[in-house]
């Protein structure tokens, strides 16, 4: 039987941070609508100071300068994913089948594939001759847990039996995530403010050891880049350095960010490791396919 090929990697983080622009501040109102009487003031309070003062590039930056609303921040947060992940229906909110969906919905209008879904089957011809499958290290920035939801719903529904997805996939999220995403939520006040005390930042508590990122990055044979933008404070965490860079393979959708491109080439990234698609796009045309 073939044996473990080497250890891959995946550092993701394609979910929009919060840009408070006016849409995103509508969501967060809306979202405020479920919390405890006694949170909505210091909430609406928030969303005064960010309207006046906020004039940073990330969510982390603008705790960095304002250290104080930390946790109405996180709660603000945990809020705005919910709206996007839960509907009401009668007495209970349900998760949106979108998550599942062989289409998905796009903020610019019209759908696109469920590309967590079609990931699944990129998977597999990997493992059907495996004896002892290597885990793909998925280091997740985004808290929401959506891909490995998905991931965990489609991985056994098939009649071929594959290695149990815990021996195929390992899950790592180096600023917390939500403990999971049930199919129903009676209580959305309760569950936000769990939810939101999961939360970290850049630069402060609730952060992985840079020491065991780094180590993981070390040990992959190869590492596929999606949707990650490279900011110093997340690649500092990684550890990520030039010995990474001769391993790595990225997205830059459309080309979009030349950011992105100079961050990386500093680390002397070789030639044609960038890939323009979207994430159906790259499924697609091999990009995980691909070994360095």
């Amino acid at each position: 039987m073939p044996q473990s090929p080497s250890r891959g990697l995946m550092i993701v983080s394609a979910v929009p941070r919060l840009t408070f622009d006016s849409p995103a501040v509508q969501a967060i109102l809306k979202s405020l609508e479920l919390e405890p009487r006694e949170a909505r003031a210091p909430l609406g309070m928030l969303v005064e100071l960010l309207d006046a003062s906020d004039v940073h590039a990330s969510v982390d930056d603008f705790i960095r300068d304002n250290p104080s609303v930390s946790k109405l921040v996180k709660v603000a947060i945990a809020s705005e994913l919910f709206v996007r992940l839960y509907e009401r229906e009668g007495h209970f909110w349900i998760r949106r089948d979108k998550l599942l969906a062989a289409e998905m919905p796009q903020n610019a209008g019209g759908s696109t594939s469920n590309w967590c879904r079609q990931f699944v089957g990129v998977c597999r011809p990997f493992l059907r001759k495996i004896e002892r499958p290597a885990k793909l290290t998925v280091i997740n920035f985004n808290y929401d847990r959506v891909m490995e939801t998905v991931l965990r719903h489609f991985w056994i529904r098939s009649e071929f039996s594959y290695h149990e997805f815990g021996d195929c996939f390992e899950f790592v999220y180096p600023y917390g995530a939500f403990d999971d995403l049930p199919e129903r939520i009676p209580f959305p006040a309760d569950w936000i403010c769990h939810q939101a005390a999961k939360i970290g930042l850049a630069g402060g508590e609730g952060q992985g050891a840079s020491h065991d990122l780094q180590l993981l990055l070390d040990e992959a044979h190869t590492i596929f880049s999606v949707g990650f933008s490279f900011a110093r404070a997340n690649t500092e965490l990684l550890g990520y350095n030039a010995h990474h860079a001769l391993r790595t393979f990225y997205q830059n959708y459309d080309g979009q960010d030349s950011r992105l491109d100079r961050v990386l080439s500093t680390f002397c990234i070789e030639d044609g490791r960038s890939d323009h698609g979207s994430m159906s796009q790259l499924i697609a045309n091999g990009f995980f396919e691909q070994r360095a």
